[in-house]
């Protein structure tokens, strides 16, 4: 366009990271029953799993927990994924304090404890990387951009905002917006529903 070689061309924005999730809520339960009870499956993989679908985590910030992000006070568990701990519900305490507890790193030989990570990766001293989780999440048929947008729904059309932003660690202004697309969401499925059906 300086050159004069080309006309005006205009990009379309895009609506940022607020795409139409393409997972049906009971998928995602399903899903989220197979992360909890299927003990044949990797430990940091179930994690990873269930953090994404209970409380819309990146693969990414999974990779990245450490140890002292885990609590315990009497018999609950605690996890600071976000400004405030979140009590963890019982097979997924089990997961983390499994994690905590038994963590040693690939890159070294027996276990390394005094490492940073809560999954630890093949790199001594480094975490999981956080492609490795992605891959093992899809072939469980769980595709972390999709399973991440519809637990944002999901929360954000339950809870208040300011909550989900706490809860989650979400910046309050992309709570806000995750609750006018929930908003958004079931008012399209009411008009849906309402439509008379075709003879």
């Amino acid at each position: 366009m300086t050159h004069q070689h080309a006309s005006r061309i205009v990009i379309r924005r895009t609506r940022g990271d607020i795409p139409t999730p393409v997972v049906g809520h009971d998928r995602r339960w399903a899903l989220i029953r197979t992360l909890l009870h299927d003990t044949t499956l990797p430990t940091a993989t179930r994690l990873a799993g269930l953090l994404l679908r209970l409380y819309a985590q990146p693969v990414s910030r999974t990779a990245r927990l450490r140890p002292d992000q885990v609590t315990r006070t009497g018999d609950t568990v605690h996890l600071a994924h976000g400004p405030q701990p979140s009590a963890l519900p019982g097979p997924l305490a089990e997961l983390v304090v499994t994690l905590a507890e038994r963590r040693h790193g690939h890159g070294t030989l027996g276990r390394t404890p005094d490492h940073p990570w809560l999954i630890p990766g093949r790199d001594a001293g480094q975490p999981i990387s956080a492609s490795a989780l992605p891959l093992a999440l899809n072939q469980l048929g769980i595709r972390a951009r999709p399973a991440r947008n519809t637990t944002l729904i999901e929360l954000t059309a339950e809870l208040p905002p300011s909550v989900v932003a706490r809860l989650l660690g979400l910046n309050i202004n992309s709570a806000e917006r995750w609750s006018t697309e929930a908003a958004g969401q079931a008012t399209y499925a009411i008009d849906l529903a309402r439509r008379p059906l075709r003879q």
